[in-house]
C-alpha cells in the first residue's frame, strides 16, 4: 500500500477541469495530491480496496484533495473551496456525483464576488 500512494505523490500532478460559468467567471474543478493515506482512515477494508482500485485506474483523482476554483476571466481575482480525503475516477466524476461540489461552488463563487466587490470599492477610494 506505501509503494503506490508514493508512486501517486512522485507523479503527481494538479489535474484541472475549466468550466466557462458566465461572462465575468469560470470554474475550476483541480485534484491535488491528498497528504494523507488513505489507509490511515479508519476505512473497513472494503473501502480501501475500492479506493486502491480507484487510485490504481484513475491516478491522482483516486485519492485527492479537490480544489473547486471560482476566477474572474482576467484570472486577477479567484477564491477556492478545498474537500480532502476524496476518490473519484475525474472532475466530471466528481461534478456529477459528489454531494459537496454544489455547495463548494457557491462558497467559491460567493468568495469571488466578495473579493471582486471589495476590490472594486478600494479602486474607487483611490480614483477619488
Amino acid at each position: 500500500m506505501q509503494k503506490l500512494s508514493q508512486k501517486l505523490k512522485k507523479g503527481a500532478s494538479s489535474k484541472r477541469k475549466l468550466i466557462r460559468e458566465s461572462a465575468n467567471m469560470e470554474i475550476e474543478v483541480i485534484a491535488h495530491p491528498e497528504d494523507t493515506d488513505y489507509t490511515d482512515q479508519g476505512y473497513d477494508e472494503g473501502v480501501e480496496e475500492v479506493i486502491r482500485q480507484n487510485v490504481q485506474n484513475y491516478g491522482l483523482w483516486g485519492w485527492c484533495m479537490v480544489e473547486v476554483k471560482a476566477s474572474s476571466l482576467k484570472g486577477a481575482v479567484s477564491n477556492s473551496a478545498y474537500l480532502g480525503g476524496c476518490s473519484y475516477q475525474s472532475a466530471e466524476d466528481f461534478k456529477r456525483n459528489s454531494p459537496y461540489f454544489k455547495e463548494m461552488k457557491r462558497e467559491a463563487t460567493q468568495g469571488l464576488e466578495k473579493a471582486m466587490n471589495e476590490l472594486e470599492m478600494e479602486l474607487s477610494k483611490r480614483k477619488k
